[in-house]
Order: structure tokens, then C-alpha cells, then sequence
């Protein structure tokens, strides 16, 4: 009977071997490509930096892959003051006023970081008075989205926790 295990056994620890070595790989191939999104997002801020917008979100649906026409996603929208814009990364439109709350004329600087994980971020500060208005934004929207777009589309759109005194923002 224990020679019988012996085989069992075997089998179940290469198995086990083999669920952590998929798990690990395929982890660190989804790291390596969000890296790699991150890096040319920094790349389109760096050379592009007067072109970011953000706006704060009044709503967002999701929309069929092959849709091609999301005209009817907001059928109430009001063409002159509102505008829609797509994200970047997945089947998501927003909904928005078409003036930004704040825009890359009021960033000082924007550099790529990295955490303690090795996981990249862009670091962005404002001016003093790109600061004064992301303090104010912050300050009466806590709960909101705040839709970070740039060549017409939402790279982020974050959830404002708190309010932003300092002028610093991180984007993950």
C-alpha cells in the first residue's frame, strides 16, 4: 500500500510546483506589461505635459467591445457643456463637463518613480496655482472621480480620498 502512495505523492507535489510556477510567471507577465503602459504613459506626459486634462467624472458606463457608435450611452447629454470620452484601457466612457478642471498648463514637472515593489508611478506637481485650484477641486469633491486624460482618452480616473494641499499627485 505505501508503494502505491509514493507515486501519488510525486505527482501532486509536481503539480503543486507546476500551479506556482504558472501563478509566478504569469504575475510577473502581467507587471512587466502594465510596466510598460506606464512607461509610454510617461513618455506621452513628458513630451506632451501641456496636453493633460482633468476633469472631475459626473458618471461612467460600460459599453459593448464592438460598439462602434457610444452616441446613445448618454442620450440626456448636453453637446454644448458636456463631453464623453473613452478610456484608454477598457470599455468604460465618462461623462464630464467639456471645460477641464485643471490642465497641463499648471504642471510644474511630471517624472516616472518607482515604490518599494518596483511598481512604477508618475509623480506630478503643479505650479502654485495649478496647487491652489487642485486644492480647491479636492477639497469639494471627496468621493469623486478625477479623470486624468490625455490624446482624448482617460488613462486614470482615481477617487479623491482627501484633499490635495500640497500640489503633488501620484498616478498608478
Amino acid at each position: 500500500m505505501k508503494k502505491n502512495i509514493k507515486p501519488l505523492l510525486k505527482c501532486v507535489t509536481l503539480l503543486a510546483i507546476a500551479f506556482i510556477y504558472i501563478a509566478f510567471f504569469s504575475s510577473n507577465i502581467f507587471a512587466s506589461t502594465k510596466a510598460i503602459t506606464l512607461d509610454s504613459f510617461y513618455k506621452k506626459i513628458y513630451t506632451n505635459v501641456s496636453q493633460l486634462k482633468f476633469y472631475l467624472v459626473k458618471e461612467i458606463k460600460y459599453f459593448e467591445k464592438e460598439a462602434t457608435d457610444t452616441a446613445n450611452i448618454f442620450p440626456d447629454l448636453n453637446s454644448n457643456a458636456e463631453i464623453t470620452i473613452k478610456s484608454f484601457f477598457d470599455n468604460r466612457i465618462f461623462r464630464f463637463n467639456s471645460t477641464p478642471d485643471l490642465d497641463g498648463k499648471y504642471i510644474e514637472s511630471a517624472q516616472l518613480k518607482y515604490d518599494e515593489f518596483q511598481k512604477p508611478y508618475i509623480l506630478v506637481k503643479f505650479n502654485d496655482e495649478g496647487k491652489k485650484i487642485l486644492a480647491e477641486v479636492t477639497k469639494n469633491n471627496i468621493y469623486r472621480h478625477l479623470a486624468i486624460v490625455l490624446d482624448n482618452s482617460v488613462y486614470s480616473s482615481p477617487i479623491i480620498t482627501n484633499q490635495i494641499t500640497d500640489g503633488i499627485i501620484q498616478i498608478h
